[in-house]
């Protein structure tokens, strides 16, 4: 299921609807209301202000969120997907795969410290193109006051791609973030 994206300006027009959700302006809010029947909540309220609503359908679950001009502009900046006011200091486990139909690939950003540990992997020695290799690491941030982890997944046609911040700190605070760069 895909996520649908509506721009909120000052002249945006009210109420509207996305897919199953119903959008109104009350007072200073922006109150969405969901008719589909996935779990998730079926209220949400927003403060009215410029910035991004996101809506997601799935099969069994559904949400809403919201995104100020300002944070929206901030992820674009450093090319995140999103940001998780966690610790970063932590153990992630990461895999990188690789065979004639498609590939996993991470790459890890931090200001910290990175231990890194094999936990396995295979090598199928089958003919080119149809080699495949698969390695799966963890790796134990320590020392860190944000770490950035990029996924990608190429599948046949599907293409996706991630990118998490993960930090405490107020998004204002963090100094020397790296710019993105292409994979």
């Amino acid at each position: 299921m895909a996520t649908r994206r509506v721009r909120i300006t000052k002249t945006t027009a009210f109420p509207f609807q996305v897919h199953t959700w119903d959008v109104s302006k009350e007072g200073t809010n922006i109150v969405v209301r969901s008719y589909s029947k996935a779990e998730g909540k079926d209220i949400y309220t927003f403060p009215f202000k410029e910035g991004t609503l996101s809506f997601y359908n799935g099969f069994d679950r559904k949400y809403c969120y919201f995104r100020s001009k300002e944070f929206q502009e901030f992820l674009s900046k450093y090319g995140l997907t999103t940001v998780r006011h966690i610790d970063p200091n932590r153990i992630y486990f990461v895999k990188s795969h690789n065979s004639g139909y498609g590939s996993y690939e991470y790459e890890i950003q931090t200001d910290g410290e990175v231990e890194k540990d094999r936990l396995g992997g295979k090598f199928d020695g089958m003919e080119v193109p149809n080699a495949c290799y698969s390695n799966e690491y963890m790796l134990n941030v320590k020392n860190a006051t944000w770490v950035i982890l990029k996924q990608r997944t190429d599948y046949l046609d599907s293409h996706s791609s991630a990118t998490i911040l993960y930090t405490k700190r107020k998004i204002d605070s963090l100094k020397k973030l790296p710019l993105p760069q292409r994979w």
